[in-house]
């Protein structure tokens, strides 16, 4: 695989023009990345390649444009807000996929499941764990308990599943907060679960499968101060699967500098703008930091504890 860095919209653009120049009848191309990152810009570099006049827009409302008059027809495919795959059935869309055109699909990865086996790279999804408190040392960090349950496959192998344990006047569920760059995830998830293969010591204290602990050092597991298991394995971490519809968030701080708070946003914002949010002092200017996207899964507050952004400040 071939990584190519761009450090300015010129950049971006001008990889779109070159790469146009060379593609072929039939070619899929799938961006994915925030708002603002030059999936657009890119895009306009490619019809100039392609040879295409028309002024390239983002198809974000009418789910694709079509620009000729180049070499070759450009589809420019935006799926980000498609409610079902089946939507993409609607406008035909294999008879532009095996044309005899390009096709630019904004958000591709959300439609996978239809593309051509070679349009889109499947990342690996399981990874080896070296250590155990790094992988949970959020969980460590924060509170004073965890749990960890383990169901034995074999004699050489286990399901090792880790989750806080909440305090009883917590109002929602606990949630940890886990980062395996080699699987390109970051979020918030309620429980990890390693394959732990190989084992040559499980060690716990009677015939419980779950152990209560507060810290983690090596291989062994403490719980005030005692030992209550003892772990050496070959671990392995599969990555967790994003459930349920992606929602669109803001990050927005109300100075330069200050503290960051999360806001649904359905509007077509980009980092530096402005919006109009609702606080207890009436209607807000907040300016926009940055833009992602999440699953309900990934949230750490229920849906419906989360603000919208009203609009954009004028």
């Amino acid at each position: 695989m071939i990584e190519i860095e761009t450090f300015s919209s010129e950049e971006t653009y001008e990889l779109g023009r070159r790469l146009g120049t060379v593609l072929k009848a039939g070619a899929i191309i799938c961006l994915n990345g925030d708002l603002g990152v030059g999936k657009t810009v890119f895009t306009t570099g490619l019809a100039k390649g392609l040879g295409c006049t028309d002024d390239v827009s983002s198809p974000t409302f009418t789910l694709i444009q079509e620009y000729h008059g180049g070499r070759l027809a450009l589809y420019h495919f935006d799926v980000y807000r498609i409610a079902d795959i089946s939507e993409m059935d609607e406008i035909g869309f294999d008879e532009y996929a095996f044309g005899d055109g390009v096709c630019v699909i904004e958000w591709g990865s959300m439609i996978k499941e239809i593309l051509p086996e070679t349009s889109y790279e499947k990342p690996a999804n399981t990874v080896h764990i070296d250590s155990l408190h790094d992988l949970l040392q959020h969980g460590l960090m924060k509170r004073h308990h965890m749990e960890m349950k383990v169901k034995r496959i074999s004699e050489t192998e286990a399901k090792l599943t880790f989750r806080i344990v909440p305090y009883e006047n917590e109002k929602y569920r606990c949630k940890l907060f886990v980062t395996i760059p080699p699987l390109h995830f970051c979020g918030l998830i309620e429980k990890i679960t390693v394959t732990a293969k190989k084992i040559s010591i499980l060690d716990l204290c009677g015939e419980e499968d779950t152990v209560l602990f507060d810290l983690i050092v090596g291989n062994k597991f403490y719980f005030y101060g005692r030992e209550v298991a003892e772990i050496s394995a070959d671990l392995i971490y599969k990555k967790p699967v994003r459930k349920g519809k992606n929602y669109r968030f803001v990050s927005v701080s109300f100075y330069p500098g200050g503290k960051r708070y999360d806001y649904l946003c359905e509007l077509a914002l980009a980092p530096g703008d402005q919006a109009v949010v609702m606080t207890s002092h009436g209607e807000t200017v907040v300016t926009v930091e940055a833009i992602f996207e999440k699953t309900e899964s990934e949230l750490a507050l229920p849906l419906t504890q989360y603000k919208r952004i009203l609009r954009k400040a004028e």
